[in-house]
């Protein structure tokens, strides 16, 4: 006698190329996109002896540096400032709006005869480039300190408050992928056959 009623389980969802190229300029290709046009950057400052280096990284997803910058002996540092060109409204409209504003840090390094200073330049909300601005500076005016690290933002509206919820769906995207990548890999070795697990099932059963 057999069992005339088996069990049966649903195939696993099968996810082809397309899938994954929409899947990833969706969850990867827009969120890197949106972290690199309003980039997240780390500056690193080393005294060695009487003269601070500098070494900077502007990364993509707030950690995968794309652009480092390394500046020998910094003399001095400042800052600069663009306002935002206003925006150009319908006639009769009378809300006026403006394009957001850009800062930065600048880092100057020694003058050389006949040369100009060599300079590195950082993008820095202007709602934080003068904090910025203090902190180097004051790196700068004590020499018991050995090493300084300052994160800095481009724009906090685009780069962190729009950017970070977006890139949880790069962490679902590469989770999930892998997850599925895992179980495919592994289910040879995880799953019998189903004409072994049918015949050990009917062995089963005549024995009884």
């Amino acid at each position: 006698m057999t069992n005339s009623d088996p069990k049966t389980t649903a195939p696993p969802p099968k996810f082809g190329l397309f899938e994954f190229v929409i899947g990833g300029i969706f969850c990867v290709g827009f969120p890197g996109f949106m972290t690199a046009i309003a980039p997240v950057s780390w500056m690193e400052f080393t005294r060695v002896a009487e003269r601070v280096d500098a070494t900077t990284q502007t990364c993509v997803f707030f950690v995968f540096p794309y652009s480092t910058q390394e500046l020998a002996d910094v003399k001095k540092v400042s800052t600069t400032f663009q306002l935002g060109d206003n925006l150009h409204r319908r006639a009769g409209d009378r809300n006026q709006g403006r394009a957001e504003s850009e800062g930065g840090v600048i880092l100057h390094g020694p003058e050389q005869e006949g040369q100009e200073a060599k300079t590195i330049s950082v993008s820095v909300s202007p709602a934080s480039f003068k904090v910025v601005e203090a902190k180097v500076n004051g790196f700068f005016g004590d020499p018991q300190q050995k090493t300084l690290k300052v994160f800095v933002v481009a724009n906090w509206k685009f780069g962190i408050i729009f950017a970070a919820p977006l890139c949880l769906l790069t962490v679902l995207y590469v989770v999930s992928w892998s997850m599925w990548l895992g179980q495919t890999l592994a289910k040879p070795f995880m799953f019998a056959p189903p004409e072994e697990t049918n015949a050990v099932a009917d062995e089963t059963h005549s024995s009884k």
